[in-house]
């Protein structure tokens, strides 16, 4: 494809007094010579990162943080496309030239090829089947950070969606990652600092003004993260039994309940988490832990398992503890809990509570919490 960059600069100003974190440099979105194939103009947006090796893991939206990608007309949507790269099928883009040009989000990877992306609490459905908007207050589309993809290459971009429209494209979003880890026996040695960077816009179409403007960033590391507006009030975490044994868990979640009624199976935040702990921790293939699993359900007769039980199996997958995650509702406040479990005694060996928060928060508050620990 041509590739022609028409808005590569994006002017990043900050509203902490700490000074903004180099790790992340900008957004660039190029333009994509699509040849007429299909109707308007494609766009390609990447976030620059200030070395290779850093890592992209997510882009979020949540209460204090909108996520909103727009047009002024609808984003095309091939019939065979869908609103992640995972839908775009190698094979359809063969003997389908427009799928090339099909609207979606990502990290790193432009089609289902060895493509791990994952979507979270994100309601696509307006965007694929009416080309609308793309909007969230509470979810996001991620990657774990051990896959290749969520890693900036020699170029130091990552790119993170493609967009075709006949309109003007405003969009505001919010990214999460990590500097470069230099990991040593399965335990981080150095680097892994919290990238984040909230409010960053960007705009590409039909407008003869092809600049970005009124750019807002908060972007910073784990030494001077200010604290979240998730509030300290809404979160506990108590590290009193943590020590030095367990250094490889499982990451197990747990069915649960939101306020309003909301069933959640706790596959997806346990993903999440599963991210957000590499690095402090080896973690047990999901592929074993679920073959595991299945066998404990089969011997139960398909019972549903109880957290005991949830936590035996992650020793069984050869954990020394398992990290139970699971939503729930406390006084009509979303709870999220995860904690750690040690396999050998069954004792609780740390345990991170939210209230009404988003899940990344969290995590960042315990890792920085479980760092300075192992310090």
């Amino acid at each position: 494809m041509n590739r022609i960059t028409i808005l590569f600069t994006a002017v990043l100003m900050t509203l902490m007094v700490a000074p903004l974190s180099a790790q992340f440099l900008r957004l660039e979105v190029d333009e994509i010579d699509n040849e007429g194939k299909v109707p308007g103009k494609t766009f390609r947006v990447y976030a620059v990162f200030e070395n290779e090796g850093d890592i992209l893991d997510a882009i979020y939206g949540e209460s204090s943080a909108l996520l909103s990608i727009t047009s002024t007309k609808p984003f095309y949507q091939h019939p065979k496309g869908g609103p992640l790269s995972t839908d775009i099928q190698r094979y359809d883009l063969s003997v389908n030239p427009e799928l090339a040009y099909d609207s979606w989000v990502t990290i790193g990877s432009e089609d289902n090829y060895m493509n791990s992306l994952s979507g979270f609490i994100m309601e696509f459905g307006e965007f694929e089947t009416k080309g609308g908007k793309l909007e969230t207050s509470n979810g996001a589309w991620f990657v774990t950070p051990d896959k290749r993809q969520s890693m900036a290459g020699a170029s130091k971009r990552i790119l993170l969606m493609q967009l075709t429209t006949e309109g003007k494209i405003n969009g505001l979003i919010n990214l999460h990652g990590r500097t470069k880890a230099v990991m040593k026996n399965e335990v981080l040695e150095s680097g892994g600092e919290q990238i984040k960077a909230e409010g960053l816009r960007f705009v590409a179409g039909s407008s003869s003004s092809q600049k970005v403007t009124d750019t807002k960033t908060k972007s910073y590391n784990n030494e001077n993260s200010p604290s979240v507006d998730d509030s300290s009030d809404n979160i506990s975490i108590n590290l009193s039994g943590s020590g030095g044994y367990v250094t490889k868990v499982a990451v197990i979640g747990k069915a649960g309940k939101k306020c309003g009624g909301v069933d959640d199976d706790g596959q997806g935040i346990a993903e999440l988490v599963e991210g957000e702990l590499i690095g402090l921790y080896g973690v047990v293939e999901r592929k074993h832990l679920e073959q595991i699993l299945d066998e404990q359900k089969l011997a139960m007769s398909g019972l549903i398992l109880e957290e005991t039980d949830l936590a035996h199996a992650g020793c069984l997958a050869g954990a020394q503890g398992t990290v139970l995650v699971s939503y729930g509702c406390v006084d009509k406040k979303t709870k999220l809990q995860v904690k750690l479990v040690d396999c050998s005694t069954s004792d609780l060996y740390w345990s991170a509570v939210g209230l009404d928060i988003s899940a990344l928060s969290l995590m960042n508050e315990l890792r920085k919490k479980l760092l300075k620990k192992t310090k």
